[in-house]
């Protein structure tokens, strides 16, 4: 039986309509009352007060924009200031109010860390001060040109300018909490003073706030564990500090403190934020009422008792406040929304035969769940299609491309989205094909299954790795002594020679058994697995939030997540250079260092997975909600490493900052600093290499199972969910959906194969029809042996390629001696020649005939006996006659181009219309015509053969030939056995 696949979308319908409901968060207030907000990473602009909001768009529109660190606008000419990454341009400047947007980075460096600091000291003229790590830059000119203003004493983000006369700057370390004065613009520092008595790896300096009125009055938050948790004040420019719990100041991220008026500090966490009338000498909090939180998000400079701010709690909503947040009043915002764009553009290199797909997104740009009426075009080529025409957004599409028949070369569509209701319209995406020839991609990795039978389950805990159900795996890592280990299906395997075994679990989800033998625990499905440097083997159990350990055989818990207060677990887990753990939480990077589980570094993360380290000491986690790597540097900052931070397909060949990801999970990284990506939506591997660069290594984008044998661009995924590589450079794929876990080996090209002939699979004639199934006869032709399972035979197996006069030739199975497959329906007449190459070794021709029509009969029995099924569901041979009147169902191949079109390497249709013979035939036993035949065409859901149903006519008990004509031509004799009536 072929198994069938049917897919079915449902596409609901809504009301047109033009605006979405939703919460702004206002960045940035203008004097005539223009408003500025931020809406996951998209910006937006309202000219009546936040009512009515449109796209603001700094690069491309659709495609992701700069991040925000920063945004500022010049009371006196309107110019606003948009501080970024560096990777997104560092600054942006806009003279037509957020129309048309310029980078201005000249003269800031490229690679100094993001912008954490940004702020105008007002002129004439004017200055802009931007903090790169611990670089201070300064720009007299509007951000025209930026010159360097010196080095800060370190790269900690607690930095502060006066807006007084002389402009004094503040530094507070954040580790040794001395603070440092800058009186000169920042060219010299000298220490002023320190906050006595706190320090690592307690506590940790998070903001500082510094006031117009009275000068010098400075405001240090310090976050941590323990009694110095709390805000302080010097008013003396850092020489000393108070704390201000009894003021009613707790600590804060944020400050904001104008010429005049009320003074606002954000508070950490759900606790609203605070506000001092008097100069900082006492404090209100206000934010956070009868249960419901005020999240302040801006301050009008001009007139800062008009606040914005967002209510969050049963009724969320956007809010005003004109005097400081007494009272508030509810603005109903609604957006345009606009149509995001799947990617800048698509470019793609396939070998011919090579499979490619690619899964996205159609979706609206400030947020994916917004509902937008959208329809999918391409610009008709061929050779690309679409799953999907239209739907309501957000919609899963795929795009599929088939390079059969493309002579190599370079092909290119476009891809079209449009939606009449968003601010847009549409959005395009050109697509360009490069097709090259079969083996010209050079050396690549071979693929192969190592361990994994493709079941779920097993009650077999040893042996043969390939003929044992692992269940999914999800980890991946190594010993001390270099053995492969496995986590999956609740157990941990060790692979060595071709075996697996269980080091622990019994294959029962759950997490006890500690002292007991660990093959007998229940593990709850460890997602990281590692060794210690005495060879103990440590694993997350992250819905457990546990760390266990297996030492000895013995069982035991490590570390339990909520003994710390911390209830979510880990996916992730590292050894540092000192031995201690180091784990991926959504509040950070967390570290147990034996007794004590700590957040090292704080910073939200939506669903960490894989983590790794660098020589030089840097982290990197994969966060599979962001769709992006975090990189955790050494030196402190934490800043995106990879991935735009929406799923999506593309950036190969650019920066890793610039690519997409689709739900990245499992990371690994080899001596040479490239980091291994399980690109797990994508259904791909791929590479960041030590420059930044993001490649492909592996992976169609086809969510199937498919092409060991062949080159690592053939090979298809399910959800890979982990890599790693060893010392080798072999790089091992956890292939979750598939229930395998498959190796990537470095190969090259073999020498080629040698031909002996190609003839008719089923009589062995020298003479093949279009459509015929073929057997090539020789030596070398195959690495390995591969038999294609899908209904569909791909043009390319266990890396062999076939053309029959320049078109590739659908494969069924692949031998060292015999390669089988079916001779294109494209195929005329006359002399063919089929050609060889293996993994892109030089073709091996050898020549055969093409006729109209070549019937021929598929024989058992020592090539007797037809190859037929009787009335009795038994194959029809001497020992199962087949009486008079029965029904007998023979198989044969080479009747030619059917009366319906089937496509080369398809399954024959399996309904109405059939795909009959498409020209005269007749059928004889023993020379006498068979009267009766119900039916001769190809065999429904089967590529390349076809059956004759007869029903037997009259004749005495025996054995007779039979022979079937197509278009003249007869078959190969057979012998039919009837019996008795």
């Amino acid at each position: 039986m072929v198994p069938a696949r049917l897919i079915i979308f449902i596409l609901s319908a809504t009301a047109a309509w033009s605006q979405q409901s939703f919460l702004p968060a206002v960045i940035a207030a203008a004097p005539n009352g223009t408003l500025y907000a931020s809406h996951n990473g998209a910006l937006l602009l309202s000219t009546n007060g936040g009512s009515t909001w449109i796209p603001m768009f700094v690069t491309a529109p659709g495609l992701p924009q700069p991040p925000v660190k920063g945004l500022i606008i010049d009371p006196a000419s309107g110019t606003l200031y948009l501080a970024t990454t560096t990777a997104a341009g560092a600054m942006w400047r806009s003279q037509d109010g957020g129309t048309t947007w310029t980078n201005t980075n000249t003269g800031l460096p490229t690679n100094a860390g993001d912008i954490d600091f940004f702020k105008e000291i007002a002129g004439p003229p004017s200055t802009l001060f931007a903090k790169l790590g611990n670089q201070l830059y300064g720009s007299l000119d509007g951000a025209t040109s930026w010159r360097q203003q010196g080095f800060l004493p370190g790269s900690s983000s607690t930095f502060q300018i006066g807006d007084y006369t002389g402009n004094p700057m503040y530094y507070l370390d954040a580790v040794n909490f001395l603070t440092y004065q800058s009186l000169d613009g920042g060219h010299a520092w000298s220490p002023v003073g320190s906050l006595a008595g706190l320090g690592p790896p307690n506590y940790h300096a998070i903001a500082l706030g510094l006031l117009y009125a009275p000068q010098g009055y400075l405001f240090a938050s310090v976050d941590g564990f323990g009694p110095g948790v709390a805000a302080y004040l010097s008013t003396g420019g850092g020489g000393s500090f108070a704390d201000q719990t009894s003021a009613g100041l707790g600590i804060f991220t944020a400050f904001y403190a104008g010429i005049t008026g009320p003074i606002y500090a954000v508070a950490k966490g759900p606790s609203g934020f605070y506000r001092s009338k008097d100069a900082g000498q006492t404090w209100q909090s206000i934010g956070l009422t009868f249960g419901t939180l005020y999240a302040l998000n801006a301050v009008n400079a001009t007139q800062p008792t008009t606040i914005y701010a967002t209510r969050v709690g049963t009724s969320p909503a956007f809010v005003r406040s004109d005097d400081g947040g007494d009272t508030w009043v509810v603005v109903p915002a609604t957006v345009t929304p606009s149509l995001a764009k799947p990617g800048a553009q698509i470019n793609i290199t396939l070998e011919q035969g090579a499979p490619y797909s690619q899964i996205f997104t159609v979706r609206a740009f400030e947020d994916p769940s917004w509902a937008l009426a959208a329809t999918v075009a391409t610009s008709g080529e061929p050779w690309l299609t679409l799953s999907t025409k239209s739907g309501n957004t957000p919609f899963a599409d795929s795009l599929t491309i088939s390079t059969a028949g493309l002579a190599p070369g370079v092909y290119t569509s476009t891809i079209t989205i449009s939606a009449p209701q968003s601010f847009n319209k549409s959005v395009s995406v050109p697509v360009q094909l490069t097709v090259k020839p079969l083996g010209s991609l050079g050396t690549q990795f071979g693929i192969s299954t190592i361990a994994g039978n493709g079941a779920a389950t097993t009650v077999v805990t040893s042996g043969t790795a390939t003929n044992i159900g692992i269940g999914a795996p999800v980890a991946l890592t190594a010993d001390n002594t270099g053995r492969l280990v496995i986590s999956s299906g609740n157990r941990i395997w060790q692979f060595a020679n071709s075996a697996l075994t269980v080091l622990a679990g019994s294959g029962t989800l759950g997490s006890s058994g500690d002292g007991v033998d660990a093959a007998s625990a229940s593990l709850a499905n460890p997602e990281a697995i590692g060794f210690d440097q005495q060879g103990a083997l440590y694993f997350t159990e992250y819905s457990a939030a546990k760390v266990r350990k297996i030492l000895n055989g013995a069982l035991t818990t490590v570390v339990d997540f909520s003994k710390f207060g911390i209830q979510t677990g880990s996916h992730g887990m590292l050894f540092d250079s000192s031995g201690r753990i180091l784990l991926a939480n959504p509040q950070g990077l967390l570290r147990w260092d034996g007794s004590k589980l700590t957040v090292v570094t704080s910073y939200a993360m939506t669903d960490p997975f894989g983590i790794v380290a660098d020589s030089a000491g840097n982290v990197y986690v994969s966060d599979r909600g962001t769709h992006q790597i975090v990189e955790f540097s050494a030196a402190g900052p934490v800043s995106i490493f990879a991935g735009l931070g929406t799923p999506g397909y593309g950036g190969d060949g650019g920066a890793a900052t610039q690519a997409s990801l689709n739900t990245p999970s499992g990371l690994a990284i080899d001596s040479q600093g490239t980091i291994y990506i399980a690109d797990t939506g994508n259904q791909r591997i791929r590479t960041i290499t030590s420059d930044g660069v993001m490649h492909t290594v592996a992976g169609s984008g086809v969510m199937a199972f498919a092409g060991d044998g062949t080159t690592a661009d053939f090979a298809e995924f399910a959800n890979p969910s982990a890599v790693w590589v060893d010392s080798l450079a072999n790089l091992y794929v956890a292939d979750t959906g598939n229930n395998r876990v498959r190796k990537l080996s470095l190969q090259t090209a073999s020498s080629g194969p040698a031909l002996a002939g190609l003839l008719s699979a089923a009589s062995g004639s020298p003479t093949l029809a279009p459509g015929e199934i073929f057997a090539l006869y020789g030596s070398s032709l195959a690495p390995t042996s591969v038999t294609e399972t899908t209904p569909f035979w791909p043009t390319q197996l266990g890396g062999v390629t076939v053309t029959i006069n320049g078109v590739a030739a659908p494969l069924y199975y692949v031998l060292p001696g015999l390669i089988a497959g079916q001779v294109p329906y494209e195929t005329l007449p006359g002399p063919a020649t089929a050609a060889v190459s293996i993994n892109g070794s030089t073709p091996v021709q050898t020549t055969f005939q093409v006729a109209t029509t070549a019937p021929a009969i598929f024989l058992v029995n020592s090539n007797t006996h037809i190859d037929a099924v009787n009335y009795k569901d038994a194959t029809s041979n001497a020992s199962e006659p087949a009486p008079p009147g029965s029904l007998v169902l023979i198989y044969l191949t080479g009747i030619g181009t059917p009366s319906v079109p089937v496509a080369t390497g398809a399954p024959s249709p399996s309904v109405e219309p059939l795909g009959r013979a498409n020209y005269p035939y007749s059928i004889t036993i023993n020379g006498q015509p068979v009267t009766q035949v119900p039916y001769l065409g190809l065999s429904p859901a089967y590529v390349g053969v076809a059956q004759a149903n007869i029903i037997v006519p009259n004749m005495p008990p025996g054995d007779y030939p039979l022979v079937i004509t197509v278009n003249g031509v007869q078959s190969n004799a057979a012998t039919i056995s009837i019996g008795p009536q």
